[in-house]
Parts: structure tokens; C-alpha cells; sequence
């Protein structure tokens, strides 16, 4: 959970908060069955 903290951390860094949304990465904001979804397709997380 905590690398997942540092991936928002360094995005809302990297982009301006209207821009966010359009983040593929702003997924892990939502709610955690948009989450559970977004770990199965990216092994990265």
C-alpha cells in the first residue's frame, strides 16, 4: 500500500489538479474495486 501513496504523491507533483483526472494513475484514487481491477492489469502495483 505504501508504494501506492508514493505513485499519487508523485503525480499530483508531476501534473496540475486539472489535468489529474486524465491520469491513467488517478485510478487509485477510487474507490478499491477500481483498484483491485487496475493491480490485476498492471504488475507493476
Amino acid at each position: 500500500m505504501a508504494a501506492v501513496k508514493i505513485l499519487q504523491m508523485k503525480h499530483s507533483r508531476q501534473a496540475n489538479p486539472n489535468d489529474k483526472k486524465y491520469l491513467p494513475d488517478q485510478v487509485l484514487s477510487d474507490p478499491p474495486r477500481t483498484f483491485t481491477k487496475v493491480k490485476a492489469e498492471s504488475p507493476r502495483v
